[in-house]
């Protein structure tokens, strides 16, 4: 064994002990004071000098590295391709015979190891070699990552996907992750770029098999695959499962990933903020650009109940999630929305009642017996509430090993806290706490949580509430008022803020629509 393994006690304590006393994130200290004031490609440059050679294991290493970097918390290995996997950290399954998903778990080059020529020290760089179920590294190969219909291939429940790219600009086949995982697979390339970033350049010159590549040491990405990573760490910022493998994975190879450290950090490196200095003992990330960190206090979110027929129409994104918005739980499929709740037994469900669907649109009177009810969005990306406003409590999933939806008075604990991602037009409503989707029951009609999705557990669809009080939908001939002050509504109609000049109207705001003066306006 590597005798660093022996000091990692000690070293983690001393990890510990300069957090105490630093400003920098995670405990960084003055890590990366060299890339103070930089911006946009001097940046990046500031931080490959920080990063570059790291100090790698060897191949075999990695088996005995996984125990320290990628230990759930109930002790079995953290799968980022699989959700039905529980493998034992060293235990038989090990490197074992690959015949089917679950059978064994491998050494995964999440930047495929042809693309560098399988050249060290990427080759056994701790940062991008993940462990992962072997049958969907398998079906992977050497494939890019994107995102696809999952025609050709798919790991149990659709969690990865293998098949044609329907990312704009590419239609080479393509490997995607669930959206779980797609911010941890993008800060990890980003990494790549950065810490690689005198190399990075020539790999595509070398290697036939790199459509996701550019040729230039800058970039590093081409161009349809830049902005997807981009997209992917802004809608799955960073979590605290990437803070704690990035502070392993410098015990044992010395380097760390900055944009684990700094969320939204890409913004500055080729996004909108690369003529703004970086401070590494002050950084700011802003909301939307994934600048939340895991610690930010949650903003829940309260409503009154609609009144009078309301018009509903889904949605795919979260930008359309906005905090004060009425939305409805839906399974399209069933023509059905979830309505009440009940005691179901010793089970807590929300009751199933009918709705029409057409065009993507819902119209319908909420919150009454017979009828659906809403959900107040409140909270942030990854840390969703769900507020029903008729009964004044927050949905939530308390971990008791049942598949139950319960109520809470109050959104404080992780308990209540939702991560809300899209896919394919599904909605994937998933507890912090547990891990439970909120599912509707084919067999049995009701609204719950469950651990996997199934023939008789299928996916649900949100539909957001967009008739306002008193704001009519934009249109291209509307203008601004001529006089101040500048009231901002949110698509649904709460009041945002009121601003003295148009200027400022919009400045600083969470990504998502608005409205100012009956104009439509989007916040990216």
């Amino acid at each position: 064994m590597n005798s660093r393994k022996y000091l990692l006690t000690a070293l983690l304590l001393a990890f510990a002990e300069v957090q105490l006393s630093a400003q920098a994130p995670n405990g960084t200290g003055r890590y990366y004071e060299m890339a103070n004031n930089a911006k946009g490609k001097e940046l990046k440059t500031m931080l490959f000098h920080i990063i570059k050679n790291p100090e790698v294991d060897t191949y075999n290493q990695l088996w005995v590295d996984y125990g320290y970097t990628d230990r759930r918390s109930d002790g079995f290995l953290w799968d980022m391709y699989s959700e039905v996997t529980n493998y034992e950290i060293g235990g038989s399954l090990q490197g074992a015979t690959i015949k089917a998903e679950g059978s064994s778990y491998n050494r995964e080059h999440s930047f495929p190891k042809s693309w560098f020529g399988e050249e060290t020290p990427m080759y056994t760089d701790l940062m991008q070699v993940v462990p992962v179920d072997g049958w969907v590294n398998s079906m992977r190969n050497n494939f890019p990552y994107g995102e696809t219909k999952g025609e050709k291939n798919h790991s149990a429940n659709y969690f990865s996907k293998l098949g044609k790219c329907t990312v704009s600009g590419y239609d080479g086949t393509v490997f995607e992750p669930n959206d779980e995982y797609k911010g941890d697979f993008a800060r990890i390339y980003f990494y790549m770029a950065t810490c690689y970033e005198d190399r990075i350049g020539e790999w595509k010159e070398k290697n036939s098999d790199t459509d996701m590549l550019s040729g230039d040491n800058y970039t590093a990405y081409a161009d349809w695959a830049l902005p997807m990573l981009m997209r992917w760490s802004a809608n799955d910022p960073v979590s605290q499962k990437e803070i704690d493998r990035n502070n392993a994975v410098q015990t044992i190879q010395g380097n760390r990933n900055p944009f684990v450290d700094y969320p939204g950090l890409e913004q500055y490196v080729w996004g909108d903020k690369t003529d703004v200095a970086f401070a590494y003992d002050n950084y700011g990330g802003t909301p939307g650009d994934g600048g939340e960190t895991p610690d930010d206090p949650v903003p829940a979110a309260e409503g009154e109940p609609l009144q009078g027929v309301q018009t509903f129409v889904k949605i795919n994104n979260t930008v359309d999630l906005e905090a004060g918005c009425h939305y409805l739980v839906v399974n399209e499929e069933a023509g059905t929305a979830l309505s009440a709740p009940n005691a179901y037994n010793t089970y807590y469900i929300r009751k199933s009642v009918p709705v029409e669907i057409a065009d993507n649109t819902i119209t319908t009177e909420s919150g009454a017996e017979g009828m659906p009810y809403t959900l107040v969005v409140g909270g942030k990306v990854g840390a969703y509430t769900l507020y029903d406003p008729v009964n004044k409590v927050y949905l939530a999933q308390i971990d008791n090993g049942k598949n139950n939806l319960y109520d809470v008075d109050n959104a404080t604990d992780d308990m209540a806290l939702w991560s809300i991602k899209f896919d394919g037009g599904n909605a994937t409503i998933r507890n912090k706490d547990n891990n439970r989707y909120v599912g509707y029951n084919v067999g049995n009609p009701r609204f719950t949580t469950y651990k996997y999705y199934s023939e008789y557990v299928v996916p649900v669809q949100l539909y957001k509430q967009v008739t306002t009080d008193g704001i009519r939908r934009p249109m291209p001939s509307d203008v601004h008022p001529a006089a101040a002050p500048y009231i901002v509504y949110s698509i649904c109609g709460v009041k945002v803020r009121q601003a003295r000049r148009m200027t400022d109207a919009l400045e600083g705001l969470p990504q998502g629509v608005y409205i100012v003066g009956g104009k439509k306006y989007v916040v990216r």
